[in-house]
C-alpha cells in the first residue's frame, strides 16, 4: 500500500537537489558568465570579410562610439573588411577589452 503524503506544511522548502549535483553547474555558470569575451571575431586568415560580434554592454558602447554608423551588419555581428580589422582589433585591446575567435 502507498504512503500518503501529508499536505498540511506548505512553507517547507522542498530540496530538489539532495545529492548536491547541481550545485557545481551553478558556481560554473556564474565564472562563466564573468569570463565572456567582450567580442567575438569569426573568420579566417584569408577572408575579405570578417564579423565583429558585440557581446556586453561594454562592447556595444565601443563599436557605436569608434565604428562607423552605417556600418554592415550580419544578424548580431557587424561586417569589417579585412584591410581594417588590425586596426579595430589594436583599438579594442587598447581599450582594456577582450576578443575571442
Amino acid at each position: 500500500m502507498a504512503k500518503r503524503l501529508k499536505t498540511g506544511n506548505t512553507k517547507r522548502k522542498i530540496n530538489l537537489d539532495p545529492q548536491g549535483v547541481l550545485a557545481p553547474l551553478r558556481a560554473n555558470a556564474k565564472v562563466a558568465r564573468n569570463l565572456v569575451d567582450d567580442f567575438t571575431l569569426v573568420g579566417r586568415p584569408g577572408d575579405t570579410v570578417f564579423s565583429l560580434i558585440p557581446n556586453t554592454p561594454a562592447a556595444e558602447q565601443w563599436a557605436t562610439e569608434h565604428l562607423p554608423e552605417d556600418a554592415q551588419h550580419f544578424g548580431r555581428g557587424i561586417c569589417v573588411e579585412h584591410r581594417y580589422m588590425g586596426a579595430i582589433l589594436e583599438g579594442i585591446l587598447s581599450d582594456g577589452l577582450k576578443v575571442t575567435q
